[in-house]
């Protein structure tokens, strides 16, 4: 569930004045995520140590925030440098 997310922002004005504006948006659905992590952690740990290939979504957010993206084998092959062979016959 998405809450407000309440922003101050304060700036110099060019007479040298300190304006103070209030802004209140929701938040997304990546920030809930963050939010309810266990500071950044969630089930990282868990979800590392099992033996399944991927993440759950949440994780995989997670891991996005720590600098960390994971690929889909579709596009990993896709990706992939195609292998040749070169083939001599020796006489």
């Amino acid at each position: 569930m998405t809450k407000p997310v309440r922003f101050v922002i304060i700036s110099h004005t060019t007479m040298g004045e300190i304006d103070v504006t209030t802004v209140t948006k929701q938040e997304t659905a990546v920030e809930e995520i963050k939010r309810s992590s266990n500071f950044l952690r969630g089930s990282l740990s868990e979800e590392l140590d099992s033996d399944v290939a991927s993440v759950s979504n949440d994780a995989e957010q997670l891991l996005k925030f720590h600098g960390i993206y994971s690929r889909t084998t579709e596009t990993f092959v896709a990706s992939a440098p195609s292998i040749t062979r070169n083939s001599t016959t020796s006489s």
